[in-house]
């Protein structure tokens, strides 16, 4: 099941679009494809609003890091992911460590369209925690442990996911990542 839930969400490359009290803006897509990109290439590019403090900053920093996952996987570099991850969040660096192992043994996990829908922010304004939830919905995938090892299929899936997001501007990280509504 741990091998599942990273498949799944490491293979994200998410366009927000997100609800909040200050409704901030949507994201324009919010399906994506997998794309293999070479080891060399570097990560996405930050978006200009993901240091904003605003429902909007937190929604943009949570697109960013999701794409930085994806890529991570794709490309076995997990530095950004890393540095985008709280020391705390168990799921962050569980992801961070299923795809340096994945990478070492030259494995790779392809994933199928990706969608999302119904994003909320939860905003803190003071730097305290905030939370974003989302609706994915993910076609399927295989998952290749070695080169030398038989393609897995992975089947489709669908979950609500919830990031919390710690500091302010440039200070953000994941501090957590859970199924489910907040409470």
């Amino acid at each position: 099941m741990r091998i599942l839930a990273t498949a799944v969400v490491a293979s994200l490359a998410l366009s927000l679009g997100a609800c909040s009290e200050d409704e901030p803006r949507d994201r324009p897509d919010a399906s994506s494809e997998a794309t293999v990109r070479p080891p060399s290439s570097p990560p996405p590019a930050r978006p200009v609003g993901m240091t904003a403090d605003s429902p909007q900053g937190v929604t943009d920093f949570v697109s960013y890091y999701l794409k930085v996952l994806s890529y991570a996987h794709l490309t076995g570099n997990t530095e950004e992911l890393g540095r985008l991850s709280d020391v705390s969040c168990s799921a962050c660096q569980s992801y961070v460590s299923a795809i340096d192992e994945l990478a070492k043994d030259g494995g790779t996990i392809t994933g199928g369209t990706r969608t999302f829908s119904g994003a909320k922010v939860r905003y803190s304004s003071s730097g305290g925690e905030s939370l974003l939830t989302i609706n994915v919905k993910i076609g399927s995938g295989t998952r290749q442990a070695t080169p030398a090892s038989e393609k897995v299929r992975i089947a489709a899936s669908e979950m609500r996911l919830t990031f919390g997001v710690k500091g302010t501007g440039g200070d953000r990280r994941i501090s957590r990542i859970f199924q489910g509504d907040p409470t």
